[in-house]
C-alpha cells in the first residue's frame, strides 16, 4: 500500500500525526459530540490523501444525515483543489426523509464494492456520519410499528451496522481503505450505537469537548489516541512516528498533572 501521513497542526507549534495506509484494509473511527470537528478533520484528511495520490486511487463520501451546507462546501473544496474527477459524493441530507438516509449509507458500500470489484480501484471510502446511518434505521423501525430492544434502538442494530462494515474489505488486488466520523450523543460513548461500531474499527481517534474549550484543534484526545495507535500498532507506524507517538503520550499526561496541581493550589 501506499503511507500517506496527513499533518494537522495543533495548537501552537504542535503537529498531530496521523497515519493512514492507502492499499490497506484499515477502519478508522473520528468520534465525538456535536461541535468538537469531526466533519473538518475528515474533510482534511481526505484533501491531503488525494492530492498526494491521485492516480493511485479513488475516494467515496458518504455523507449520511449531515447538512446540505457540509456537502456544497466540500464539493467545491474538492472542485478547486482539482481532485473532484478522483471522488464520488453520495448524500442523504439532514433535512431527508429515514429511507434516503438509511440507504445511502448502503448505496455508498455498493459504489465502494463496483470501484474495487469492477474498476479495479483501490478506494479511500469516508463516511459522515455513521451514527445518523444508525438512527434513520430506529426511524424506519418505528414508522413500521416494531417493537424496540430494551435499550431504545432497533433490533435489526447489529445485523444493519454488520452490513456496511464486513464488506468495507480487500479483495484479491484491491483494497477499500475506511475512515468514518461517528457522532456521540451527550459525550456517552457508551451509547449503544456508539459501541456497535466500535468492534468494527482497527483504530479510534476521539475527540475531547475539554480540549476544543482549551481552543486547542483539532481537539483530539492526544493520549488517548496514541494509547491507541501504540497497543493495536494498526498504523504501522515507522520509528521515528512511533517516538513521537509515545512522546506526545507523556506530554498529554504531564500536561493532566500540572492542571490538577494548579487546580489544587
Amino acid at each position: 500500500g501506499v503511507s500517506v501521513l496527513v499533518g494537522v497542526i495543533v495548537g501552537v507549534g504542535v503537529s498531530l500525526l496521523v497515519g493512514v495506509c492507502v492499499g490497506v484494509s484499515v477502519l478508522v473511527g473520528l468520534f465525538g459530540g456535536a461541535g468538537v470537528g469531526k466533519t473538518v478533520l475528515l474533510s482534511e484528511i481526505l484533501h491531503n490523501v488525494i492530492n498526494r495520490n491521485k492516480e493511485k486511487f479513488i475516494s467515496i463520501f458518504a455523507g449520511i444525515g449531515e447538512r446540505t451546507r457540509e456537502g456544497q462546501e466540500l464539493y467545491e473544496e474538492l472542485k478547486r483543489t482539482g481532485v473532484v474527477d478522483q471522488s464520488s459524493l453520495i448524500f442523504g441530507t439532514m433535512g431527508s426523509n429515514p429511507t434516503v438516509r438509511f440507504l445511502t449509507g448502503y448505496a455508498a458500500v455498493s459504489l465502494a464494492r463496483h470501484f474495487r470489484d469492477v474498476q479495479s480501484k483501490n478506494v479511500l471510502f469516508l463516511a459522515d456520519n455513521m451514527f445518523r446511518f444508525a438512527q434513520a434505521g430506529n426511524e424506519l423501525f418505528l414508522l413500521m410499528d416494531q417493537i424496540s430492544s430494551e435499550d431504545g434502538y432497533q433490533a435489526a442494530l447489529v445485523s444493519q451496522i454488520a452490513d456496511i462494515h464486513e464488506t468495507l474489505v480487500n479483495n484479491e488486488n484491491k483494497s477499500i481503505t475506511t475512515i468514518e466520523a461517528i457522532y456521540v450523543p451527550a459525550d456517552d460513548v457508551f451509547d449503544p450505537a456508539v459501541q456497535e461500531v466500535f468492534g468494527y474499527l482497527d483504530s479510534s481517534i476521539l475527540l475531547s469537548r475539554d480540549v476544543y474549550r482549551e481552543g486547542r484543534y483539532p481537539a483530539v484526545s492526544l493520549a488517548r489516541h496514541f494509547r491507541d495507535v501504540q497497543s493495536k500498532n494498526v498504523l504501522f507506524l515507522a520509528d521515528n512516528m512511533f517516538r513521537f507517538a509515545q512522546a506526545g503520550n507523556r506530554s498529554e499526561e504531564h500536561t493532566s498533572e500540572l492542571q490538577s496541581l494548579s487546580r489544587i493550589s
